[in-house]
């Protein structure tokens, strides 16, 4: 299915006696039912023992977090998958305007996928080589190249490929005093607003900045839609002096309230600021970036739990 849908071959026994189309090997499929045999006999008896003693309760928290775990991994390793095969495609038609630095930088994203799959490894390398050869000799296709990209009917215009900063899209926000008073104030504790806001917005940022090579997307909008949308000025956890209950309901109407106060948004962003809570409240996500930033906070609140539970188990410290 990879090989199928991304264009892409993860690993390759060509190499190894006894393989079958690169895929499978003799030698490393012994040696896989060794580790099995070891897992089924040595090591499951002991795991299993100590999954017994953990209450019901527990044991359902532990799998629902892991499930949630391994759904938001799986998403993210898709979009990687993707946007390398994005990557070889552009590496390949304008291989005269790429830089090393920019080399370096996409190999730096795909360090994982990179570390676990060999081939794709020697793939990138061997792209990268050829270009670093044959840069100075491609020099002059530069501008027609650039030409090209500008005339694409795909969307993938030259400004999105243009390399975005977090601190440029946000420094307003980020210098503003009464923006920086949301330390003072406990979101999911042991984090403040701020600091919840921030991990939103970097989230937002870097899925926004993969996806706008596949999807038209506002990167600017929804970073700063993203860094908004908790700007209420108070702690939820306690009474508030008007009274007022139903903070999941109210507060994006009262973040939007103040952000608009504090800055000049566009209606993209605004959006984004109300409608962050879907669908626990019945504002329905108008745009692309404000479904990419309402999922972002459900990832970002299931991440600050996992490091809350793990603090209060001592398996990591905050």
């Amino acid at each position: 299915m990879l090989e199928r849908f991304f264009n892409l071959q993860l690993w390759s026994y060509h190499d190894t006696p006894l393989n079958y189309n690169g895929r499978v090997a003799l030698p490393f499929s012994l040696l896989w039912g060794g580790l099995g045999l070891v897992f089924n006999y040595y090591l499951h008896p002991r795991v299993e023992s100590v999954l017994l003693q953990i209450p019901l309760g527990l044991k359902i928290l532990l799998v629902t977090i892991f499930t949630i775990y391994f759904v938001i991994d799986l998403v993210h390793s898709t979009i990687l998958l993707h946007q390398i095969d994005i990557s070889l495609r552009f590496i390949n038609k304008i291989s005269g305007n790429l830089e090393t630095p920019n080399l370096h930088s996409a190999r730096v994203s795909f360090r994982r996928l990179i570390s676990t799959y060999p081939k794709i490894r020697h793939t990138l390398t061997e792209s990268v080589s050829f270009i670093q050869e044959k840069q100075a000799a491609l020099e002059h296709l530069k501008r027609d190249s650039l030409e090209k990209i500008r005339s694409m009917k795909s969307g993938k215009c030259l400004e999105r490929m243009v390399p975005l900063n977090f601190t440029d899209l946000t420094k307003d926000i980020l210098e503003h005093p009464e923006f920086q008073q949301l330390a003072n104030f406990t979101h999911h504790r042991p984090f403040s607003i701020l600091e919840h806001s921030l991990h939103v917005a970097h989230l937002t940022f870097s899925w926004s900045c993969k996806l706008r090579f596949i999807i038209n997307l506002d990167v600017r909008s929804a970073t700063r839609g993203a860094l908004l949308h908790d700007f209420y000025l108070y702690d939820w956890h306690l009474p508030r002096p008007d009274g007022s209950r139903w903070h999941g309901f109210r507060h994006p109407r009262i973040a939007c309230q103040n952000a608009e106060r504090c800055f000049d948004l566009n209606p993209k962003e605004k959006g984004i600021i109300y409608t962050h809570m879907w669908p626990l409240t019945v504002s329905w996500p108008s745009s692309r970036e404000a479904f990419l930033v309402s999922f972002a906070d459900k990832v970002a609140t299931v991440q600050e739990f996992y490091v809350r539970i793990g603090y209060l188990l001592g398996l990591k410290s905050i």
